[in-house]
């Protein structure tokens, strides 16, 4: 039998430490406790231990393991805060992912800062007025990332906050407590209905078999709903296909199935059949309007409130007729714009689309073809850069290198046997997932893609039926992807 570690060395008012045992055989581990300091729990293979706050000189503790007759035992030296400076233990309660960057930040006197992803003391600082900050940071559910977020318990008589000030002194050691709650409105796959008029998001657990069941939110109130994306909040917007308006849903707004009123509805100014939504990384929003043949941005500024915006760009055809049924639309890593024309068969690329004002007419940076084309309507990066395209008879990948210049292109990758697809989108775990004409939700591995074929999707969800176009979307997009840029939260 043996403990880890067998000696240690802390200051007082440190973190805990946790000890292990390993034993051979099946006995109970009892854990008892001589010296300063305490333990918890005192049964079980691992027990934390916490050093006193102060001491006045170094102390000793000893802990020890029991387990049927056998025993062992681990020292722990406790030594005094420096009489001219203070510590700072800074503990990351129900953080899941163990490394995730960044997720506490200190700053103090004399420029001081430091960035902890775990529970941490910081030792021998200058005394005086520190802020300890909580962010939000991705953890996994299943195959989805979701977002942990922090309330920052503060020394009395401060509240609990994102953030709060604490004072080290000389010879002390303060403590702050960031404890980290799961958001339940992210880490779901949302997919706007159009003939129920709603918005269903599917969590984690609803997503891993086959399954007719109801997802698990169903947003009601969102008439012919077309395309859906969140902005930098994890607010949702919503296009409304047959009244020419976008709707805006706080993340507030997510927690529990109703039909809430939206917080902001923009109206006409530009909309016409408006049909798949992106933001970019300045939070601009851009819609692509079926009804006559634009694609038009809102600066971040026009969205705070209800209205007809003008929107501040409008992207017009250029005489030539490709700008025809413009459906899917998305950003790519390098922030050009890509979107879909269903009617022309063709994709678009808009190298500087931000530097665009005013109506434009001016031709697309490139045009990509293809002859597997029929009618593509969503897109969606992969982490490497590729562009998968649902199409109505397939699904295809063009590599990086294929959307470099115009032409027409042989898809690298088709993907047969599943009519009627409309959005697509990635989760976490590098599955595709698309909707299609029959009203499935349905999935394809990593595997699946790297080849041509008919694949059979390893998951179909057939619970939300009338999808339509079904321009589908994850919140948080999965980390990697060109939609988790900074604007899109703070998530490392």
């Amino acid at each position: 039998m043996r403990i880890e570690p067998a000696s240690l060395t802390i200051a007082a008012g440190a973190v805990e430490q946790t000890f292990t045992a390993t034993v051979t055989g099946g006995d109970a581990v009892t854990w008892t406790l001589a010296g300063v300091g305490r333990i918890s729990p005192v049964t079980g293979s691992k027990t934390s231990y916490e050093p006193p706050g102060s001491v006045p000189a170094p102390q000793t503790a000893t802990l020890t393991a029991t387990t049927g007759g056998a025993s062992a035992s681990a020292t722990v030296t406790v030594t005094p805060v420096s009489a001219t400076a203070g510590n700072l233990s800074v503990y990351l309660d129900g953080l899941v992912e163990p490394g995730a960057r960044g997720a506490v930040t200190v700053d103090g006197p004399d420029g001081f800062t430091a960035s902890l992803s775990s529970s941490r003391t910081l030792l021998d600082l200058a005394p005086g007025s520190y802020v300890v900050t909580g962010t939000a940071v991705r953890v996994r559910r299943g195959n989805l990332d979701a977002v942990s977020r922090p309330s920052v318990i503060c020394p009395p008589p401060a509240a609990v906050a994102s953030a709060c000030p604490v004072t080290v002194v000389a010879g002390e050691t303060a403590r702050v407590h960031a404890v980290y709650e799961v958001d339940e409105t992210t880490g779901r796959l949302y997919v706007p209905g159009y003939d129920q008029g709603a918005v269903a998001a599917y969590a984690a657990d609803r997503l891993g078999a086959t399954n007719s069941e109801p997802p698990t939110l169903l947003l009601g109130g969102t008439p012919s709903a077309q395309g859906v994306a969140f902005d930098a909040s994890g607010d949702l917007w919503v296009t409304d296909w047959d009244h020419n308006a976008i709707r805006e849903y706080a993340a507030s707004q997510l927690a529990a199935s109703g039909s809430p009123e939206p917080r902001v509805t923009l109206t006409f100014g530009g909309l016409a059949n408006p049909t798949a939504l992106a933001f970019d990384a300045s939070g601009a929003l851009w819609v692509t309007n079926r009804g006559n043949a634009t694609i038009v941005r809102y600066d971040a500024a026009q969205l705070g409130a209800s209205g007809s915006p003008t929107p501040a760009a409008v992207i017009a055809d250029d005489g030539g007729g490709l700008l025809n049924g413009p459906t899917g639309i998305a950003f790519d890593a390098a922030g050009r714009l890509w979107v879909a024309n269903a009617f022309s068969r063709t994709l678009f690329r808009y190298d500087d689309p931000s530097g665009l004002t005013g109506t434009v007419t001016d031709p697309p940076d490139a045009v990509v073809a293809s002859s597997g084309f029929v009618g593509p309507q969503g897109l969606a990066f992969a982490a490497d850069g590729a562009l998968w395209v649902g199409d109505e008879t397939t699904i295809m990948k063009f590599a990086p290198e294929q959307l470099q210049a115009s032409g027409t292109v042989t898809p690298a990758v088709i993907l047969a046997g599943q009519g009627g697809v409309g959005g697509v989108a990635f989760d976490a775990a590098g599955d595709l997932w698309a909707t299609d004409a029959g009203g499935r939700l349905f999935a394809l591995t990593p595997d699946q893609l790297a080849e041509p074929g008919s694949p059979a999707p390893t998951v179909v969800l057939t619970g939300f039926p009338g999808v339509n176009l079904g321009l589908l979307a994850f919140y948080p997009p999965p980390a990697g992807s060109p939609l988790a840029q900074p604007a899109l939260g703070p998530f490392p």
